[in-house]
């Protein structure tokens, strides 16, 4: 049986993941670091400890800072 999967989007490039699980974890799994991304589901912004659903398209954005 094969497991529900999401889909995290950064730069263009899909990168699958396990549903069912915060999306830190998913994030972890491929090297991502919670604290320097923004997470946009559906075109609203949400936090790293949501759950990721079968499905989801979940886009990862740098956050960019400076002066």
């Amino acid at each position: 049986m094969e497991k529900p999967q999401a889909t995290l989007i950064y730069k263009e490039k899909s990168i699958p993941c396990r549903a069912n699980t915060p999306i830190w974890k998913g994030m972890k799994a491929h090297g991502f670091s919670r604290s320097a991304f923004l997470i946009v589901r559906d075109g609203e912004l949400i936090t790293d400890d949501e759950i990721l659903k079968a499905g989801d398209q979940i886009e990862i954005i740098p956050v960019v800072s400076g002066g």
